[in-house]
Formats: C-alpha cells, sequence, structure tokens
C-alpha cells in the first residue's frame, strides 16, 4: 500500500475471496483495512468486495455490476488471488476502464509475474517460507509434548513486483458504473 500511496492514491479498494468459502479472508480484509490507516489512508467497508472463487455462472454479471459500482470512487486496488485478478483485469477492460490509466492494479498471490505477459504489480505470497514456518511450529508443539491446539497466526512478508498495472494518481477519475 505503501507503493500506491506514494503515486498519489487515496481511495484504495480489495477484493478477495469470499469470508463463507474461506474463513480466513476476514482477517485479510481486517489486515488489509489496517495497513491502511497505518500508512495514512482511510478504510471504507464499500471499497471491499467478496467475490466467490468462480466466477462464471448465472452471477456473472451481477458480480461485474457490483464490481463497478463498489469501486467507481477508488483509484486503486488490490486483489487476492491469481486467477481472480485476472477475472478483474478483464472485466474492467470490458467495461472500458484501462489499467493502469483509469485504475491501478496490484495482486497479491503465488504467481511469480517476472516471465509473465501482464507484468502485473504484485505482492507474491512466501508460499516456501509458510511451508517452512508451518513444519517448525508442527515440530515445537510435537517436541513439547504440548496438547495446545491454539492457532498460530504468523504474517510473513511477500516479495513486491513493481509491474506495468500501477500509476500516479493524476487526476480525479471517477467511471459510470452503468455505462457499457
Amino acid at each position: 500500500l505503501n507503493h500506491l500511496k506514494s503515486l498519489g492514491h487515496q481511495r484504495i479498494g480489495l477484493i478477495y475471496e469470499n469470508e463463507l468459502a474461506t474463513p480466513s479472508a476476514n482477517l485479510r480484509r481486517e489486515d488489509f483495512e489496517s495497513v491502511l490507516e497505518e500508512v495514512g489512508l482511510s478504510s471504507h467497508p464499500h471499497f471491499c468486495l467478496q467475490t466467490p472463487a468462480s466466477s462464471g455462472g448465472a452471477d456473472h454479471q451481477s458480480i461485474v455490476d457490483r464490481m463497478m459500482a463498489s469501486l467507481s470512487f477508488v483509484t486503486a486496488l488490490v486483489v487476492r488471488g491469481h486467477d481472480r485478478c485476472r477475472w478483474v483485469y478483464s472485466r474492467l477492460g470490458e467495461r472500458g476502464v484501462v489499467v493502469p490509466r483509469d485504475l491501478s492494479l496490484v495482486n497479491i498471490t503465488a504467481h511469480n509475474y517476472t516471465d509473465d505477459l501482464l507484468q502485473m504489480t504484485a505482492i507474491q505470497t512466501p508460499l516456501a517460507e509458510i511451508g517452512r514456518q508451518a513444519a517448525d511450529t508442527l515440530v515445537q508443539r510435537v517436541k513439547q509434548s504440548s496438547n495446545d491446539t491454539t492457532p498460530v497466526r504468523l504474517l510473513l512478508p511477500g516479495r513486491f513486483y513493481e509491474g506495468k498495472t500501477t500509476a500516479a494518481q493524476l487526476l480525479m477519475r471517477f467511471w459510470d458504473p452503468d455505462a457499457g
């Protein structure tokens, strides 16, 4: 979020997985809102939108409509998940929104965008480190013969890739969610 703030973005939205399907999704949203506040930006509930894992089917148009209405005032968008981000990118293009001219886009993902044609600005999830930390935690509990089942929550920094989907916020930009 510091990257987006340094580019002049003040209204940053989040698109993430449905909390009913992924119980930890609410923690991601809460962390997003906390970091916004830490960097001096406001958090607005209507700037956060949950989407199902699959974006096909009868709901497709309603998801696009909700996304466009919810995001009509943001200048940058953080999307959780590679497939979700590619879907959002395509839907924005269908509605005439040009990334990054009209809207900056950052993905939080395990995908490595260094060789990807889209060259997405991204924060890469450290999967190998997550695995190491999980194994270490499990080994510690086994060694301690602990019956403690309290979940351990660790926040690990991701790797930032500055791609081609973010740009400086030069003008106040709003699009009409009913157009196109």
